[in-house]
């Protein structure tokens, strides 16, 4: 077995002497430098002067600090990395005259990947070179995510005086953006201390949002209560006009799962059920095991209303559960739910009952939410102020006896059971109209798994998996196989961090890839000599390495059928043209179906006995990811054959960007990391899964 040497700029200068030519400037001082990480972000400069768009929302994704890097580089002529950037900014330098040459969209690229930093640390410095930008650049070749981070960002860092001016320069932003910047500019200041503004102004402030997002009921009116004192501005929300049970039909159960709630919310989000214009409600209230120090205040709840009961769960389970065994319980035609701290209009089921008439049996309502925060304010980086309300799914009961329960999990299976409805052959009616409140909170649960171009692994790997079933059970049965029973065992394996009782889960082998691309596309590449595959990858895999990738999964899959425990690790390689690159649903068919076990992410509980890189670029970018998973074995995959000129002509991945995946690998999981040689996909090799002891160790020691 041939040994794989690493290639280092000061023993092999013609590779060093290509790349220098390719990214002038900035790759000498990168392989001059000690630290790990520098080669790869030489190599990620062309994408960043060719698409630095795509590349700030790569950036964005895997919250890489390389990436950011290459950004910066870029825009500076090779002179400045991100940090040196960012403190010229904060300290009031006008770096777009100290680099004429710089287009707007390489600024507003670097800008993007600031503001998108999740612990929100880049948000000033993102403000600052936008609100730059508009004192005489171009705006109008920029997108609109440009103009409503830009305009965002100001806001949520505190900048709020430029808020009004730069709406004159980014006009760009969705009109909802602008228009909810313009009303959280007129919030009371009195809010801020959670104490009443004066009656003129709060009066003033609903009109406005009324017109934004509550046209469809202009008889009612939706504000703040002058009787609430001491609560957040949110828990003050109210409406006034309508008349409460007015209208009469079909029961509807309402369900509102909740664990150790705050008081003001609870009492908020359930007196807006019973005040709402459809009169025939039950209002089941869940308790899941909150403890004996909120009985007094489900007893309060319990009382305000004949209608409301609340139902008690034997342990802690999450709000799935919670519902399921609400739903055995429900005596309601239909069936909706109500998060335990947001708000909802009063005409919300009466709405939704009118679209259900117009749905399938099989079939269910939704109306739009608008999110807020506890003062009132409207801003998510990124984001549009109105969304489809998950929660506020309706269904009638024929559809819950076909369908069953939902997952029996800790989140995102409202959206399943929602996409489980079209799977079955029914349809969602949307009213297309604001019908709630609900609290933006992005410690919660199920909202800090998203951020600006940003959503968990677990999250993109539920989405597929269940898919991925829905296609497969749909297909073999029909609706009946789609129906979930919440006491058997779930349909498919679900990510680690879903499960009710979160364990750590131990694996014979996981295989770190990038597996955006189909299963026959990786396990059978065909590529000629010294063409790039894929075009569109900024760094890109040659043949050599196309074929270590391709070996090992064929080997996992094999593994995987002769009955070890497998588990597949997408990790995304940065590209030029593509937006997001989630896994190919024919791998999640690998899982849903059999052979492989589970589709897993780094930042759960996962122990491996051996982990296996088959494709080193995610750990070249140095991902900025929490690195949660185990692994008794850590082995990057390379191939056999030392690279030599030729490849380094037809790719991006040397052995030098190899050498970063390599000190990453030993940062996330420890100094045993090691390179493993792997022959060509002739067969003369032993297998790769059964050998041991032959690993090559020539990177760069402990990071």
């Amino acid at each position: 077995m041939t040994a794989y040497s690493l290639t280092h700029p000061h023993s092999s200068p013609a590779p060093l002497r290509h790349v220098a030519a390719r990214y002038a400037g900035a790759a000498p001082s990168a392989a001059a430098a000690a630290s790990p990480g520098r080669w790869t972000t030489s190599a990620l400069l062309a994408s960043a002067r060719r698409r630095p768009d795509r590349l700030a929302r790569y950036a964005t994704r895997v919250q890489s600090p390389l990436v950011r890097d290459a950004l910066a580089l870029a825009a500076t002529g090779g002179t400045d990395r991100a940090d040196a950037l960012e403190a010229r900014v904060l300290e009031g330098e006008d770096v777009v005259v100290l680099w004429p040459a710089t287009e707007p969209a390489a600024w507003s690229a670097v800008a993007l990947a600031w503001a998108a930093r999740t612990d929100g640390s880049g948000l000033a410095a993102a403000a600052d070179l936008y609100a730059r930008l508009a004192q005489g650049c171009d705006l109008l070749g920029l997108s609109p995510a440009h103009h409503t981070v830009a305009l965002q960002s100001q806001y949520l860092s505190g900048r709020r005086e430029r808020v009004g001016p730069l709406l004159e320069r980014y006009v760009a932003a969705p009109e909802l953006v602008r228009g909810f910047l313009a009303l959280d500019l007129e919030r009371p200041a009195a809010w801020d201390a959670r104490v009443p503004a004066d009656a003129a102004t709060e009066r003033a402030w609903g009109e406005h949002l009324g017109r934004l997002v509550f046209g469809h009921h202009r008889d009612v009116a939706v504000g703040v209560g002058a009787d609430l004192h001491d609560v957040a501005p949110f828990d003050r929300l109210v409406a006034r006009g309508h008349a409460p049970g007015s209208v009469s039909g079909d029961l509807v159960t309402v369900i509102v799962p909740s664990f150790r709630p705050e008081a003001a919310g609870m009492l908020l989000a359930v007196r807006s059920m019973t005040e709402q214009t459809w009169g025939d409600l039950e209002i089941l209230v869940v308790d899941d095991a909150s403890g004996p120090e909120h009985d007094d205040l489900y007893a309060e709840v319990e009382a305000m209303d004949p209608r409301v009961r609340v139902v008690r769960m034997p342990e802690n389970s999450g709000s799935y559960v919670g519902r399921n065994a609400a739903m055995r319980l429900a005596r309601g035609a239909a069936v909706t739910f109500q998060d335990s701290d947001d708000w909802s209009h009063p005409r919300r089921i009466e709405d939704q009952m009118r679209a259900l008439e117009q749905a399938p049996e099989v079939g269910a309502s939704r109306s739009d939410a608008l999110r807020a925060r506890d003062d009132l304010s409207h801003q998510w980086l990124g984001y549009l102020p109105v969304r489809p309300n998950a929660s506020s799914l309706m269904l009638r009961r024929r559809a819950v006896e076909v369908l069953g329960d939902f997952l029996p999990i800790r989140r995102g299976a409202d959206s399943e059971y929602a996409e489980r409805v079209r799977a079955a052959g029914g349809e969602i009616v949307d009213t297309h109209t604001v019908l709630a409140i609900t609290r933006l909170r992005s410690g919660s649960l199920s909202r800090g798994d998203f951020s600006f171009q940003w959503t968990t692994p677990q999250r993109l790997a539920f989405k597929g998996l269940f898919r991925s079933w829905h296609a497969r059970a749909g297909a073999e049965s029909g609706a009946p196989g789609l129906r979930v029973d919440g006491a058997a065992d779930l349909p498919f394996p679900v990510p680690a961090a879903f499960d009710v009782h979160p364990r750590e889960r131990r694996f014979d082998l996981v295989v770190m890839a990038d597996l955006s691309l189909p299963v026959e596309a990786v396990l059978e590449p065909v590529a000629e000599p010294g063409q790039r595959r894929p075009p569109s990858d900024c760094l890109t895999l040659d043949p050599a390495r196309e074929q270590v990738r391709a070996r090992v999964l064929r080997e996992a899959v094999a593994a995987a059928r002769a009955g070890a425990a497998v588990a597949l690790w997408h990790v995304e390689a940065p590209n030029r043209r593509q937006g997001r690159s989630e896994m190919s649903p024919d791998w999640f068919d690998l899982v849903t179906a059999g052979p492989l076990a589970a589709a897993v992410s780094g930042n759960e509980a996962v122990h491996a006995r051996r982990l296996l890189v088959a494709d080193p670029r995610h750990l070249a970018v140095s991902p900025g990811e929490e690195i949660r998973a185990r692994a008794e074995v850590v082995e990057i995959c390379v191939p056999a054959t030392p690279d030599d000129l030729t490849d380094t002509l037809a790719c991006d991945v040397d052995a030098m960007v190899v050498d970063d995946a390599l000190a990453q690998a030993r940062r996330h999981f420890g100094p045993t990391a090691t390179l493993v040689p792997v022959g060509s996909a002739d067969g003369v090799d032993e297998p790769l899964l059964e050998r041991g002891g032959q690993h090559v160790d020539e990177g760069p020691g402990d990071v």
